[in-house]
């Protein structure tokens, strides 16, 4: 049966919801009360009695007594059925021209706070937590669970390789400067030596004769200037 138009809604955190769901996938209490609440999210008991348990009841987790509605408890931690869960809540809970305006989570976020504050009469602050899980239900996607407090994910506890190659890249890179510095080094204490040849052939001079003096430079001086380096 849908709320009147100016009872309140409920309102659970993103927080609180999927870590409720978490320990309702490990077991289904018989009863939920305000203890239970506060010790499963870590919030004050009066907090819980007030806030979260009027929700569940709305939801129908659990009835007036507390007694957790197995049927509704079971659809809401299955992944498979969890759509189905949200969507009888919405059928339930919320009134047509809210859903026929805003049918899912893509709708105006501004749209929906504006529907809440107009019918319930909350300020920003209130209408914004409704508009949430309101936005929530219509998701209805269990694979955006998020992991509880404290939980860390693989990605950011694997291991970073990378440095350590990275350094024997810049290791190798200084070892090779190092080497060509000595080998300049060693190349300046060494003196240079150079020939100058001048060669005067007479105009009388036959081609082989030429010939025969420039194979000669090719065989004793080119040999010593090259035994010099």
């Amino acid at each position: 049966m849908a709320q009147d138009s100016t009872s309140t809604f409920p309102v659970i955190p993103k927080k609180h919801w999927w870590n409720l769901r978490n320990k309702f996938k490990k077991s289904i209490p018989g009863t939920v009360t305000p203890n239970y609440i506060s010790s499963v999210l870590k919030m004050s008991e009066g907090s819980a009695g007030s806030n979260v348990i009027p929700s569940l009841r709305m939801i129908g987790i659990i009835n007036d007594e507390g007694k957790v509605v197995q049927d509704a408890a079971r659809k809401f931690r299955d992944d498979q059925q969890y759509a189905e869960y949200c969507a009888d809540v919405l059928k339930h809970i919320y009134p047509p021209e809210l859903r026929e305006a805003f049918p899912d989570v893509d709708s105006d976020a501004a749209g929906v706070s504006s529907w809440f504050s107009n019918s319930t009469g909350v300020g920003v602050s209130g209408a914004n937590r409704m508009r949430a899980f309101y936005l929530l239900l219509c998701e209805a996607d269990p694979a955006k669970e998020k992991p509880s407090d404290g939980t860390s994910t693989k990605s950011s506890s694997a291991p970073k390789r990378r440095a350590p190659q990275a350094k024997a890249r810049g290791s190798a890179s200084k070892t090779d400067m190092r080497e060509k510095r000595g080998e300049n080094e060693q190349q300046a204490h060494h003196p240079g030596l150079h020939i100058n040849i001048q060669v005067h052939i007479s105009s009388d001079a036959t081609p082989d004769q030429i010939d025969q003096i420039f194979e000669s430079m090719a065989k004793h001086v080119y040999r010593v200037e090259k035994d010099a380096k």
